[in-house]
């Protein structure tokens, strides 16, 4: 078995927990050493039966183990990439965790350091960078690109053609039209629909009205 160590001790740490328990029900491959986190009021403690062990920087004293990141925020979508470089190990140290019911494509490509949770489908010709976490049930289209440190919220449909940069953050039910491309450090607001490419250094949010009528009105979707 290989040692691994995640990186941050938060409830995202606890979902990639329960998958390499799942994955070593059908073959022991990971022996979970703990979490390191920035948090120092944490460390010493007991999360999910592992401890934590110390903060990020306390990597270096676990020069045979593998990491896998937990890691990532909505208001700053650079920080997945940040922790990353502070691991100071090569890529080649990463480990990617998949979720046994993910489908993915023969001609997929997925690269080290990725967490992929259950029920996605990674379909023909997709490519996934280093350090990438996507989320329940979010679908990738076929030769569609997402680059490294970023983050796939819940139930994300991305269609074909569709180019995430790097460290790009894209909230729960979102969807994108086919045929566009997302530039680094963005941040794609929960149930967004993206319907055109959007520059690096964004926020695209999309907002909802609310409309509230009557129970016996006639022609509830007739609104100004």
């Amino acid at each position: 078995m290989k040692d691994i160590i995640i990186l941050g001790a938060g409830g995202e740490a606890l979902e990639i927990t329960e998958v390499i328990k799942l994955i070593n029900r059908k073959e022991n491959t990971w022996n979970i050493v703990g979490y390191l986190d920035d948090n120092k009021k944490l460390i010493g403690t007991t999360v999910s039966e592992y401890k934590v062990l110390g903060t990020i920087d306390d990597a270096v004293n676990y020069p045979n183990a593998y990491f896998i990141s937990s890691i990532g925020h909505p208001n700053r979508p650079e920080l997945r990439g940040e922790i990353r470089k502070r691991i100071p190990f090569g890529d080649d140290k990463l480990a990617t965790i998949i979720h046994p019911s993910v489908v993915i494509c023969p001609t997929a490509k997925i690269g080290n350091g990725c967490f992929i949770q259950a029920n996605c489908v990674l379909s023909t010709h997709t490519v996934i960078g280093n350090n990438v976490l996507i989320a329940y049930s979010s679908n990738v289209g076929h030769e569609s690109t997402i680059q490294d440190d970023s983050v796939v919220g819940v139930n994300v449909t991305i269609t074909s053609d569709v180019h995430i940069g790097k460290s790009v953050y894209i909230g729960p039910g979102a969807i994108f039209r086919n045929d566009l491309s997302v530039g680094d450090n963005t941040l794609i607001g929960i149930g967004s629909v993206v319907t055109e490419s959007v520059p690096k250094d964004t926020k695209y949010i999309c907002q909802f009205r609310p409309f509230k009528f009557p129970i016996g009105e006639e022609n509830p979707y007739k609104y100004e």
